[in-house]
């Protein structure tokens, strides 16, 4: 089991490196945790970010409580939500007055520019990782699928409602509901959907293993 102590460096050091936003630091909660030290399961993490999702506050955060809680009890809660934004708050207190300062000269407009796409990118790779793991099956690809272009349309409710007002109306409220709306109705449709099930056997059918038990009895 992992250390509080490391727990917290590791924190610490994703809080410090961790660019790109909330998608980007859960992408390096995953590569640590997970694929690294293999402290907390894949589907494990996978439903921490989904309660994330539906409480208040940063999703990395709420994700990085969940991981310190899971391993080391309240401490390890506690590890987690300061390790992840102590960096953040002290390199803001030094660049936020060198921002106003230098914000407009053009060198500095030219690296910020430089660096939206690299947080594109970032978040893509986060959200690639975290599907490869996330989704196995048939159900699982169609409710992504519904939920991102839910996200897409809704989050478009202005030009909806030049075209279509009734549309663009509920379009809006469901916006404003936020993306817990959204994890909700996944949720709804998991319910429905064989989404990582395995399969029961069927009455009669004899476990994995007992024909060649038989067979090697019979022999």
């Amino acid at each position: 089991m992992v250390s509080l102590f490391r727990m917290f460096l590791t924190f610490l050091r994703i809080g410090a490196t961790g660019f790109g936003g909330p998608m980007a630091l859960i992408g390096m909660l995953q590569e640590q945790f997970v694929e690294r030290k293999k402290a907390i399961g894949s589907e494990e993490f996978a439903e921490g970010v989904a309660i994330g999702q539906l409480l208040p506050g940063p999703i990395a955060i709420d994700t990085a409580v969940y991981v310190g809680y899971r391993l080391r009890g309240w401490l390890g809660a506690l590890a987690g939500a300061i390790g992840l934004t102590l960096p953040a708050f002290l390199i803001m207190l030094v660049l936020a007055p060198a921002y106003f300062q230098l914000g407009r000269v053009p060198q500095a407009q030219g690296f910020f520019a430089g660096i939206r796409p690299a947080v594109v990118a970032v978040i893509a790779a986060a959200g690639w990782r975290l599907g490869k793991r996330g989704l196995r099956d048939r159900s699982g690809y169609a409710i992504a699928a519904v939920v991102m272009a839910l996200s897409l349309i809704f989050g478009r409710a202005e030009d909806l409602a030049q075209l279509f007002p009734s549309v663009g109306a509920l379009a809006g409220g469901v916006r404003d509901f936020g993306s817990i709306g959204l994890v909700v109705l996944a949720g709804a449709l998991g319910l429905l959907l064989p989404v990582g099930r395995v399969a029961e056997p069927a009455p009669g059918d004899a476990p994995p293993g007992d024909g060649a038990s038989t067979k090697g009895g019979a022999a």
